[in-house]
C-alpha cells in the first residue's frame, strides 16, 4: 500500500484501512519520517508560491493539502496508539505478540510501555513470582464479581426442562425458611422491563490469555482462574483447549 512516494491519497487510504482493522496495518519502519518529509515539502512549496505576491490560488490549495495531510497522519497515529497499548498489555500478561507491523518510532513506544508495566509491577508488588501472580488476579478480579453475579441470576431465572431425578418443589408456605434466599421485588412489579437474559458457563482457565472482547465486557483471564463466560465464548475457548467446563457449576 505504501510505495516509494507518499502523498495525501496514500495517507488517506492508510487511515481508512487502519480504522477498519482490529490488528495493526503493516507499515514501513520509516512511515512517519516519510510523512513528515512530505509535509515539509508542502511547506516549502507554499513559501515559494507566496513569494510571488498577491492572492495565489495554488498556495491556498497547497495549504489545504498540508492541513489534511496533518489531520490524517494524526488520526493514523491515534488509531495505532490504541492498538499498541493493547499489544503491550497482552505481552505483559505473557502472550506471544507480533510487532513486525510497527514503525521504528512505534517499536520504541511499545518497548517503553512494556518496560514501564514491569517497573510498576515490581515497585508495587515486588520482583517475585507471587507478586506477579497477584497482579494477574487483580486484573481479572473486577470482572469476576460481576460475572458470578450474572451467573447466579441467570441460573435462578433460566427455564429448563423438568428432570426425573429432581424432586418436585415444595408448596409455597406463608412462612419463610431461614435458609431460603430473600425475595426481591420483581422488575415487572416495579414498572420496568426485565433485562435481556444472558446465558453463561463456568469454566476453569488452563493458561494465561490475552484480553478477550466479549458481548458484555472485556475479559482478563489468567491460568487457574474460575470465570463465568458467555456460552458461545466458553465453547470456542474450550474447543481451542484454553479452558475446561466446571462440572456442576
Amino acid at each position: 500500500m505504501v510505495g516509494e512516494e507518499i502523498g495525501l491519497r496514500e495517507i488517506n487510504e492508510i487511515f481508512r484501512e487502519e480504522r477498519k482493522r482490529k490488528l495493526l496495518l503493516d507499515l514501513p519502519t520509516d512511515f512517519y519520517t516519510r510523512c513528515l518529509e512530505y509535509i515539509s515539502s508542502l511547506e516549502s512549496s507554499i513559501q515559494e508560491e507566496e513569494g510571488t505576491g498577491g492572492q495565489n490560488p495554488k498556495a491556498m490549495m497547497l495549504k489545504e493539502e498540508r492541513e489534511r495531510a496533518k489531520e490524517f497522519v494524526g488520526k493514523i497515529y491515534g488509531e495505532r496508539q490504541r492498538k499498541i497499548l493493547i499489544l503491550a498489555h497482552n505481552k505483559f500478561r505473557g502472550a506471544q505478540v507480533d510487532i513486525t507491523p510497527l514503525t521504528g518510532e512505534e517499536q520504541v513506544f511499545f518497548e517503553g510501555l512494556f518496560d514501564m508495566m514491569k517497573e510498576n509491577m515490581d515497585a508495587t508488588l515486588g520482583p517475585n513470582p507471587v507478586g506477579r501472580k497477584r497482579l494477574r488476579l487483580l486484573f481479572s478480579r473486577r470482572h469476576k464479581k460481576e460475572e458470578k453475579t450474572l451467573s447466579r441470576e441467570t441460573k435462578s431465572t433460566a427455564k429448563s426442562a423438568p428432570r426425573e431425578d429432581l424432586k418436585a418443589p415444595a408448596a409455597a408456605s406463608s412462612t419463610t425458611s431461614l435458609d431460603a434466599p430473600l425475595e426481591t421485588p420483581r422488575i415487572e412489579e416495579m414498572g420496568e422491563k426485565p433485562p435481556e437474559e444472558k446465558e453463561f458457563a463456568t469454566v476453569l482457565v488452563l493458561e494465561d490469555l490475552p484480553s478477550l472482547m466479549g458481548p458484555d465486557a472485556i475479559y482478563e483471564l489468567a491460568a487457574q482462574d474460575i470465570a463465568a463466560l458467555p456460552k458461545s465464548m466458553a465453547a470456542l475457548l474450550e474447543k481451542q483447549g484454553k479452558v475446561r467446563f466446571v462440572e456442576g457449576a
